[in-house]
């Protein structure tokens, strides 16, 4: 598979034990996963997969939601940031924080020549104490969630 050196965008490990399998928009990426990778790894670890949720099924009704490609996790806050794509879906995004319980932050994003950013990694990161978002970049939130900044950010 040639893109599989983003395993990121097929799969999550969370810190409760739960792994979550992603939709993918591209046919030839979804035979990247390898679930029984996760398993040895896991293994390897000393830890144990808890739960798997598998929105993969998504894929049949061409939602996508490309892993944390597309979504940005900020833990401490419990919000799922996502911008809206082909490769971005809100109905599995939904699915997954309502299992999570992460409250989601939907937008849409274009670069300077106007062409709409397809993952939200490659415009927005989380740190503690720190991000980093391409903020003139987003054209429009859906609903009412705002992205929240500490008193001291610049």
């Amino acid at each position: 598979c040639p893109d599989a050196i983003f395993p990121n965008n097929w799969v999550s490990l969370h810190a409760d034990g739960t792994v979550v399998l992603y939709p993918m928009l591209a046919p030839n990426r979804r035979l990247e996963r390898r679930l029984e990778s996760i398993g040895a790894l896991a293994a390897e670890q000393g830890r144990s997969i808890r739960r798997l949720l598998d929105l993969t099924h998504y894929e049949s009704r061409g939602q996508c939601l490309e892993g944390t490609g597309s979504v940005v996790f900020d833990h401490g806050g419990r919000v799922a940031y996502a911008c809206l794509s082909p490769r971005t879906h809100p109905e599995p995004l939904a699915e997954l924080c309502a299992e999570l319980g992460y409250a989601s932050c939907e937008f849409t994003a274009r670069d300077p020549a106007g062409v709409p950013i397809y993952h939200t990694n490659v415009m927005l990161a989380l740190g503690t104490g720190l991000a980093v978002v391409a903020a003139d970049a987003i054209d429009a939130w859906r609903g009412s969630m705002t992205m929240r900044w500490p008193r001291n950010a610049q």
